[in-house]
């Protein structure tokens, strides 16, 4: 008895949960719904009973809903909570597929689309981030070159204040001479020259009071051998010589911006 009692069980449980026997009863309640409204919802008293009777049971209403009288009333009753199956079980999950498919085609091309888009930024970002630090690179010499400028023109304007006193003095010409012939003869003879003008280029571009103290020991020896530099209150200096090689050496450079 008992294994009859499971069988039966299980066989009501398959058929519910069947997807077609299940979407056609709930189809078939849904459509039909007077026959659970009129057998948990409606009192028999308040039943209205068949012709040529006085009174009528929820078995007997039920019975009567279910006896169709036309074509009409038997497909409104049983055709109608098929089709809404038929249409449950294949046309919805159709149309889902559908939709499915062209959202996610939708959803790719946004992807893709996006992505370009991305791909766009990101290398335009790229080319400006390093057309940016190309420009402020140029700007960064171009304002070192800017100051290095102004240090040698302020050093060129510094010289040139000097010059009137200069020629005042009596010695001045032969002072000029000695000056020119020793740079041709030492600098010059001793193949010394680049040496030279090298470490007093940088000396006319540093915006340092002290750059010739900062220089190697090695370089401070070469020029005080030279008798371009000499030491006072131990801080290095440039000697009148000296203040001659760098005096021509920018005028080299800015001589023809030096009005007549």
């Amino acid at each position: 008895m008992g294994e009859t009692i499971n069988t039966f069980k299980d066989t009501i449980k398959e058929r519910l949960t069947n997807p077609f026997l299940g979407k056609l009863l709930s189809a078939w309640l849904i459509w039909n719904w007077k026959i659970p409204y009129l057998t948990f919802f409606v009192d028999e008293d308040n039943l209205i009973p068949m012709t040529g009777k006085s009174k009528t049971n929820r078995l007997e209403k039920v019975s009567e809903y279910l006896t169709p009288d036309s074509f009409l009333d038997f497909s409104n009753i049983y055709l109608v909570p098929l089709a809404i199956t038929a249409v449950l079980i294949w046309i919805v999950p159709w149309l889902s597929n559908i939709v499915s498919y062209v959202s996610e085609n939708r959803r790719r091309d946004r992807a893709i689309k996006k992505k370009k888009i991305d791909n766009e930024i990101s290398g335009y970002t790229d080319e400006q981030i390093s057309k940016l630090q190309s420009d402020i690179s140029s700007l960064k010499k171009q304002s070192r070159n800017d100051l290095e400028k102004i240090r040698e023109l302020s050093l060129m304007a510094e010289y040139l204040s000097y010059e009137p006193d200069l020629i005042s003095e009596d010695n001045y010409e032969k002072l000029t001479t000695d000056y020119l012939q020793k740079l041709r003869k030492e600098i010059y003879d001793l193949g010394k020259k680049d040496k030279v003008f090298s470490l007093l280029e940088e000396y006319h571009t540093k915006d340092s009071n002290h750059h010739l103290d900062s220089l190697e020991k090695k370089n401070q020896n070469f020029l005080i051998q030279n008798d371009i530099i000499e030491k006072e209150n131990q801080s290095y200096y440039l000697t009148d010589y000296g203040m001659f090689i760098s005096k021509n050496i920018l005028y080299e450079k800015y001589g023809q911006f030096i009005p007549e």
